[in-house]
């Protein structure tokens, strides 16, 4: 295994492992807005307001907050950039994303 496969699968496990952690006193009110239709998630890693509302910003503005400080957390403990962990999330995430909840495609918000 090259030195980039071995940090590859550390890397991918280590994604996976912190986005079960990224925010979870808040995954309950996520999976609301999600169900909603407000949030969706985005190819960067992060989510997006879809449908503005109350309170809406603010959750948006907290995740991601939450998920930049645990990609940077695995961008230092593999040496990549912040960049790929973020691009890796948002592949995983938009792949995990549910019947009716939104995901971002080009431009446009989609409904999966």
């Amino acid at each position: 295994m090259t030195n980039f496969s071995r940090r590859s699968v550390v890397f991918g496990a280590g994604l996976a492992a912190g986005l079960a952690v990224a925010g979870p006193a808040f995954a309950l009110t996520l999976d609301e807005a999600k169900a909603s239709g407000a949030v969706g998630e985005m190819p960067n890693g992060y989510i997006g307001v879809v449908q503005d509302g109350s309170g809406v910003q603010a959750l948006v503005d907290d995740v991601n907050a939450r998920r930049r400080a645990r990609y940077q957390e695995i961008a230092d403990a593999n040496g990549v950039p912040l960049a790929a962990v973020e691009q890796e999330a948002g592949q995983q995430l938009i792949g995990r994303a549910g019947p009716g909840e939104f995901v971002l495609s080009g431009n446009s918000w989609a409904r999966r």
